[in-house]
Protein backbone atom coordinates (compact mmCIF):
# COMPACT_ATOMS: atom_id res chain seq x y z
CA UNK A 1 0.00 0.00 0.00
CA UNK A 2 3.15 2.18 -0.58
CA UNK A 3 3.24 5.18 -3.44
CA UNK A 4 6.32 5.54 -5.44
CA UNK A 5 6.32 8.84 -7.32
CA UNK A 6 8.31 11.42 -8.87
CA UNK A 7 11.46 9.37 -9.03
CA UNK A 8 13.88 7.99 -11.65
CA UNK A 9 12.61 4.62 -10.94
CA UNK A 10 9.52 3.87 -9.02
CA UNK A 11 11.32 1.07 -7.69
CA UNK A 12 14.45 -0.94 -8.69
CA UNK A 13 15.22 -4.17 -8.03
CA UNK A 14 18.81 -5.74 -8.25
CA UNK A 15 20.31 -8.67 -7.39
CA UNK A 16 17.31 -9.29 -5.34
CA UNK A 17 16.20 -11.96 -3.69
CA UNK A 18 12.07 -13.03 -2.83
CA UNK A 19 11.45 -9.26 -2.83
CA UNK A 20 7.75 -8.26 -3.20
CA UNK A 21 5.66 -5.47 -4.13
CA UNK A 22 1.75 -5.66 -3.10
CA UNK A 23 -0.98 -3.26 -3.54
CA UNK A 24 1.37 0.13 -4.55
CA UNK A 25 1.44 2.41 -6.74
CA UNK A 26 4.15 3.86 -9.41
CA UNK A 27 3.28 6.88 -11.19
CA UNK A 28 4.88 9.85 -12.53
CA UNK A 29 8.30 8.06 -12.55
CA UNK A 30 10.93 9.73 -15.21
CA UNK A 31 11.68 6.02 -16.12
CA UNK A 32 9.99 2.68 -15.37
CA UNK A 33 7.34 2.51 -12.57
CA UNK A 34 8.67 -0.67 -11.42
CA UNK A 35 12.35 -2.21 -12.82
CA UNK A 36 13.25 -5.99 -11.70
CA UNK A 37 17.30 -5.32 -12.91
CA UNK A 38 19.55 -8.26 -13.51
CA UNK A 39 20.17 -11.39 -11.12
CA UNK A 40 17.05 -10.64 -9.17
CA UNK A 41 15.23 -14.18 -8.59
CA UNK A 42 11.58 -14.35 -7.39
CA UNK A 43 10.66 -11.11 -7.46
CA UNK A 44 6.64 -10.71 -7.19
CA UNK A 45 4.67 -7.30 -8.32
CA UNK A 46 0.86 -8.46 -6.96
CA UNK A 47 -2.27 -5.77 -7.47
CA UNK A 48 -0.62 -3.20 -8.08
CA UNK A 49 -0.34 0.46 -10.40
CA UNK A 50 1.94 2.07 -13.29
CA UNK A 51 0.59 4.93 -14.62
CA UNK A 52 2.16 7.84 -16.24
CA UNK A 53 5.83 6.54 -16.49
CA UNK A 54 8.18 8.34 -19.02
CA UNK A 55 8.97 4.75 -20.08
CA UNK A 56 7.48 1.46 -19.37
CA UNK A 57 4.58 0.69 -16.88
CA UNK A 58 6.62 -3.01 -15.31
CA UNK A 59 9.98 -3.78 -16.85
CA UNK A 60 11.83 -7.16 -16.32
CA UNK A 61 15.68 -7.19 -17.44
CA UNK A 62 17.64 -9.92 -18.77
CA UNK A 63 19.22 -12.17 -16.04
CA UNK A 64 15.92 -11.85 -13.93
CA UNK A 65 14.63 -15.53 -12.86
CA UNK A 66 11.13 -16.68 -12.08
CA UNK A 67 8.95 -12.71 -12.08
CA UNK A 68 5.75 -12.98 -11.31
CA UNK A 69 4.14 -9.59 -12.24
CA UNK A 70 -0.21 -10.62 -11.23
CA UNK A 71 -3.43 -8.71 -11.04
CA UNK A 72 -1.73 -5.20 -11.93
CA UNK A 73 -2.24 -2.22 -14.31
CA UNK A 74 0.15 -0.42 -16.64
CA UNK A 75 -1.92 1.83 -18.09
CA UNK A 76 -0.63 5.08 -20.07
CA UNK A 77 2.57 4.92 -19.71
CA UNK A 78 5.29 6.51 -22.34
CA UNK A 79 6.73 2.98 -23.01
CA UNK A 80 5.32 -0.13 -23.25
CA UNK A 81 2.85 -1.43 -20.40
CA UNK A 82 5.03 -4.42 -20.16
CA UNK A 83 8.57 -5.51 -21.02
CA UNK A 84 10.32 -8.47 -20.64
CA UNK A 85 13.98 -8.41 -22.01
CA UNK A 86 15.53 -11.17 -21.86
CA UNK A 87 18.11 -10.95 -24.33
CA UNK A 88 21.37 -11.95 -22.71
CA UNK A 89 23.80 -8.86 -21.44
CA UNK A 90 26.92 -8.43 -22.74
CA UNK A 91 29.24 -9.31 -20.45
CA UNK A 92 33.02 -7.64 -20.37
CA UNK A 93 35.83 -9.15 -19.08
CA UNK A 94 38.47 -7.15 -17.20
CA UNK A 95 42.60 -7.06 -18.17
CA UNK A 96 42.98 -9.66 -15.96
CA UNK A 97 40.55 -12.24 -18.78
CA UNK A 98 38.56 -13.85 -15.54
CA UNK A 99 34.55 -13.25 -15.69
CA UNK A 100 33.13 -10.57 -13.94
CA UNK A 101 29.63 -11.81 -13.91
CA UNK A 102 27.57 -15.50 -14.20
CA UNK A 103 27.62 -16.51 -17.83
CA UNK A 104 25.71 -19.63 -20.09
CA UNK A 105 22.01 -20.22 -18.98
CA UNK A 106 22.32 -17.41 -15.64
CA UNK A 107 22.45 -14.69 -18.48
CA UNK A 108 19.15 -16.01 -20.23
CA UNK A 109 16.19 -14.35 -18.33
CA UNK A 110 13.49 -17.31 -17.49
CA UNK A 111 10.31 -17.91 -15.98
CA UNK A 112 9.04 -14.68 -16.33
CA UNK A 113 4.97 -14.46 -15.63
CA UNK A 114 2.27 -11.79 -16.34
CA UNK A 115 -1.22 -13.01 -15.35
CA UNK A 116 -4.81 -11.48 -14.89
CA UNK A 117 -3.10 -8.11 -15.43
CA UNK A 118 -4.20 -4.72 -17.58
CA UNK A 119 -2.45 -2.92 -20.32
CA UNK A 120 -4.78 0.48 -21.12
CA UNK A 121 -3.62 3.40 -23.46
CA UNK A 122 -0.05 3.06 -23.18
CA UNK A 123 2.04 4.35 -26.53
CA UNK A 124 3.55 1.80 -27.27
CA UNK A 125 2.95 -2.02 -26.82
CA UNK A 126 0.49 -3.68 -24.22
CA UNK A 127 3.14 -6.48 -23.63
CA UNK A 128 6.59 -6.83 -24.92
CA UNK A 129 8.53 -10.03 -24.91
CA UNK A 130 12.09 -10.15 -26.16
CA UNK A 131 14.59 -12.85 -25.45
CA UNK A 132 14.35 -14.88 -22.79
CA UNK A 133 12.95 -18.62 -21.95
CA UNK A 134 9.73 -20.30 -20.75
CA UNK A 135 8.02 -16.84 -20.08
CA UNK A 136 3.89 -17.37 -19.60
CA UNK A 137 1.50 -14.49 -20.70
CA UNK A 138 -2.13 -15.47 -19.36
CA UNK A 139 -5.58 -14.62 -18.76
CA UNK A 140 -4.65 -10.52 -19.34
CA UNK A 141 -6.98 -7.83 -20.55
CA UNK A 142 -4.86 -5.61 -23.25
CA UNK A 143 -6.44 -1.95 -24.80
CA UNK A 144 -4.11 -1.10 -27.39
CA UNK A 145 -3.76 1.80 -30.10
CA UNK A 146 -0.35 -0.37 -31.18
CA UNK A 147 0.38 -4.03 -30.95
CA UNK A 148 -1.19 -5.87 -28.40
CA UNK A 149 0.91 -8.71 -27.45
CA UNK A 150 4.60 -9.11 -28.67
CA UNK A 151 6.80 -12.13 -28.70
CA UNK A 152 10.37 -12.01 -30.62
CA UNK A 153 14.03 -11.64 -30.76
CA UNK A 154 15.37 -15.16 -29.38
CA UNK A 155 11.97 -15.77 -27.34
CA UNK A 156 12.08 -19.40 -26.82
CA UNK A 157 9.07 -21.92 -25.80
CA UNK A 158 6.89 -19.15 -24.67
CA UNK A 159 3.07 -19.27 -23.52
CA UNK A 160 0.42 -17.25 -24.74
CA UNK A 161 -2.77 -18.01 -23.15
CA UNK A 162 -6.79 -16.76 -21.79
CA UNK A 163 -5.75 -13.09 -23.03
CA UNK A 164 -8.32 -10.54 -24.30
CA UNK A 165 -7.43 -7.66 -27.29
CA UNK A 166 -9.64 -5.22 -27.70
CA UNK A 167 -9.10 -1.33 -28.96
CA UNK A 168 -8.70 -2.24 -32.54
CA UNK A 169 -4.62 -2.30 -32.50
CA UNK A 170 -3.10 -2.78 -36.25
CA UNK A 171 -2.31 -6.68 -35.00
CA UNK A 172 -3.03 -8.22 -31.55
CA UNK A 173 -0.49 -10.75 -31.63
CA UNK A 174 2.54 -10.51 -33.09
CA UNK A 175 5.12 -13.76 -32.88
CA UNK A 176 8.81 -13.63 -34.79
CA UNK A 177 11.17 -12.48 -35.62
CA UNK A 178 12.76 -15.63 -33.84
CA UNK A 179 10.32 -16.61 -31.56
CA UNK A 180 10.63 -20.41 -31.71
CA UNK A 181 8.15 -22.89 -29.70
CA UNK A 182 5.77 -20.44 -28.92
CA UNK A 183 1.94 -21.51 -27.82
CA UNK A 184 -1.33 -19.37 -28.45
CA UNK A 185 -4.46 -20.85 -27.36
CA UNK A 186 -7.44 -19.73 -25.78
CA UNK A 187 -6.98 -15.84 -26.67
CA UNK A 188 -9.96 -14.01 -27.83
CA UNK A 189 -9.35 -10.71 -29.96
CA UNK A 190 -11.80 -8.71 -31.27
CA UNK A 191 -11.42 -5.78 -34.15
CA UNK A 192 -8.09 -5.91 -35.00
CA UNK A 193 -6.98 -5.20 -38.26
CA UNK A 194 -4.82 -8.72 -38.08
CA UNK A 195 -5.77 -10.86 -35.37
CA UNK A 196 -2.24 -13.11 -35.28
CA UNK A 197 0.68 -12.08 -37.17
CA UNK A 198 3.89 -14.41 -37.56
CA UNK A 199 6.90 -13.21 -39.45
CA UNK A 200 10.14 -15.17 -39.76
CA UNK A 201 9.37 -16.96 -36.06
CA UNK A 202 10.12 -20.74 -36.56
CA UNK A 203 7.48 -23.08 -35.11
CA UNK A 204 4.43 -21.72 -33.82
CA UNK A 205 1.31 -23.29 -32.24
CA UNK A 206 -2.36 -22.24 -32.47
CA UNK A 207 -5.49 -23.43 -30.47
CA UNK A 208 -8.35 -22.79 -29.65
CA UNK A 209 -7.92 -19.11 -30.34
CA UNK A 210 -11.25 -16.45 -31.32
CA UNK A 211 -10.72 -13.60 -33.65
CA UNK A 212 -13.44 -12.03 -34.40
CA UNK A 213 -14.14 -8.46 -36.50
CA UNK A 214 -10.80 -8.94 -38.30
CA UNK A 215 -10.52 -5.79 -41.06
CA UNK A 216 -7.46 -7.34 -42.70
CA UNK A 217 -6.45 -11.10 -42.01
CA UNK A 218 -7.60 -13.65 -39.32
CA UNK A 219 -4.11 -14.79 -39.73
CA UNK A 220 -0.91 -13.75 -41.30
CA UNK A 221 2.14 -16.30 -41.98
CA UNK A 222 4.99 -14.38 -43.33
CA UNK A 223 8.76 -15.29 -43.84
CA UNK A 224 10.24 -18.53 -44.94
CA UNK A 225 11.43 -19.90 -41.37
CA UNK A 226 7.81 -20.07 -40.17
CA UNK A 227 6.12 -22.98 -39.74
CA UNK A 228 2.38 -22.66 -38.12
CA UNK A 229 0.21 -25.37 -36.79
CA UNK A 230 -3.03 -25.60 -34.53
CA UNK A 231 -6.45 -26.53 -34.40
CA UNK A 232 -10.08 -25.19 -33.27
CA UNK A 233 -9.65 -22.29 -33.88
CA UNK A 234 -12.55 -19.58 -35.04
CA UNK A 235 -11.77 -16.64 -37.27
CA UNK A 236 -13.96 -14.18 -38.53
CA UNK A 237 -13.77 -10.60 -40.06
CA UNK A 238 -14.45 -8.42 -43.45
CA UNK A 239 -10.51 -8.58 -44.31
CA UNK A 240 -8.94 -10.09 -47.62
CA UNK A 241 -8.62 -13.56 -46.54
CA UNK A 242 -8.68 -15.80 -43.40
CA UNK A 243 -5.39 -17.27 -43.55
CA UNK A 244 -2.69 -15.35 -45.63
CA UNK A 245 1.11 -17.26 -46.33
CA UNK A 246 2.88 -19.74 -47.10
CA UNK A 247 3.50 -22.20 -44.31
CA UNK A 248 0.73 -22.14 -42.58
CA UNK A 249 -1.01 -25.37 -41.74
CA UNK A 250 -3.82 -24.43 -39.40
CA UNK A 251 -6.88 -26.84 -38.95
CA UNK A 252 -9.92 -24.66 -37.57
Amino acid sequence: SSTFTDNTYGAFVSQGSGVTFRGDLFESNEIDGVNIHQYSVRSSVIASSAVRNGDNGFTVDPAAHDTLLESDISQHNSGNGYFVDGVPPVVSAPASGMSVAPTGSMLLGSGTRIEYSAATGNDKMGILVEGGTGTVVKGNQVCSGGTAVAVRDDSANAVVTGNTVRCTPPSAFSVGPSAPGTVLSGNAVDGAKLGVLIRDAGHVQLYRNLVTRATIFGISVRGTTSSVSGADNTIAGTGFRVVAGQHARPAN
